[in-house]
């Protein structure tokens, strides 16, 4: 197997660990700590209008 350099990408989801940040795209599921821990799927980034992610209940 060759070695990795810095140029190669893991798969996404691949070797994420503690300390690494996750920033959702649409469609992607996140916990909604701000709703106890709910899973929602996000619908809309943040913009220059909102600070935040809005998510939706996962087929709602």
């Amino acid at each position: 197997m060759a070695d990795r350099t810095s140029q190669q990408v893991p798969a996404r989801g691949a070797e994420l660990s503690a300390g690494v940040l996750f920033h959702p795209r649409l469609g992607d599921l996140a916990l909604d700590l701000a709703k106890g821990g709910k899973i929602g799927v996000c619908v809309a980034l943040p913009s220059d209008t909102s600070a935040s992610y809005h998510l939706r209940p996962p087929g709602g």
